[in-house]
């Protein structure tokens, strides 16, 4: 899943890429998962030309109540309107894309994702 989000984001900005395939695929770029992270607002997990790429940062984190990482994205998600530099822009992959999703995905919900890069 992070390599289908890594694979959808290098796509976008390189015009040499011949296809993606993107299994549990990402609609956005998210926060580094660390427990630092959480406490001080996080990092971006990429970055391109030692820049980090803007980041969908995760909410509604509260580990005393155990979330499971698939509610943690689920959760993080409805802000993504609030952070639409992190949404991965599809639309500038000059490539062929296959999405393949999983609707029984434990970690991020891929085939809600999967819908929303198709629009």
């Amino acid at each position: 899943s992070k390599g289908a989000e890594a694979a959808l984001l290098l796509s976008g900005l390189r015009s040499d890429i011949a296809a993606v395939i993107a299994g549990s695929p990402s609609s956005v770029s998210w926060q580094s998962m660390d427990m630092l992270g959480f406490i001080t607002g996080g990092t971006s997990t990429f970055a391109w030309r030692d820049e980090p790429l803007p980041f969908l940062p995760y909410s509604g984190v509260n580990f005393l109540d155990g979330p499971t990482v698939l509610e943690i994205h689920a959760n993080s998600l409805q802000s993504t309107a609030k952070h639409p530099d992190a949404q991965i822009a599809i639309e500038k992959i000059q490539a062929p894309v296959l999405l393949l999703c999983g609707g029984k995905d434990v970690i991020w919900p891929s085939c809600e994702m999967a819908d929303a890069l198709k629009m």
